[in-house]
This record gives structure tokens, sequence and C-alpha cells, in this order.
């Protein structure tokens, strides 16, 4: 069976639930302590209409992530591995 694009009502469908997609900005490795950021963007913010976001877009390119096209809010967080050694992660403040 052919693969068909979804219907409008489909893609406002998904676009009311939300959805967060996350870039690194950092990575965490033993030379920065552990300590990652990323950049958590609105998924469907261009089916939602919201106007690009520049500072965001400069901010992914000055660390390597080029060609994004962010549209909409952005959160920025710093996160740390887990004291103890009992595995995860918890944000932290810059």
């Amino acid at each position: 069976e052919a693969l068909r694009a979804p219907s409008a009502e489909t893609v406002q469908k998904l676009a009311a639930g939300g959805a967060c997609e996350a870039y690194p900005l950092a990575q965490p490795s033993a030379a920065n302590g552990w300590v990652g950021v990323r950049l958590y963007i609105d998924e469907v913010g261009a089916l939602r209409s919201r106007p690009r976001n520049a500072r965001a877009e400069a901010l992914a390119l000055a660390a390597g992530l080029s060609g994004l096209a962010i549209h909409g809010d952005v959160y920025v967080s710093r996160c740390a591995r887990r004291e103890g050694g009992g595995g995860g992660e918890a944000n932290v403040d810059f």
C-alpha cells in the first residue's frame, strides 16, 4: 500500500497534544564534570505558526548544530550526573 500524507485533522490533533524535541548543546563527559546542556524545542512550532526564534537558532549554531529552523519558545537545561554513581541525571542551575 502506498504511503499517504496525514490529513489536516491528524496534524492538528498531534499539534494540540504537544511534542518536545531535545538537541544537545554540550554532551556530558569526564572533561566537563559530566554536565550536559540541552535545547528543548516545540517539535510542531512551525505547524502552530509560531515565529522563528533567531536567538535559539544562533545558540544552536554556536554549539555546532547548523540548519535548524526553530519556531516558538525553547527551554535550555543544564543536567549533571547524580552524585554517588546511582545513575541518571538531575537538572542543575546555570
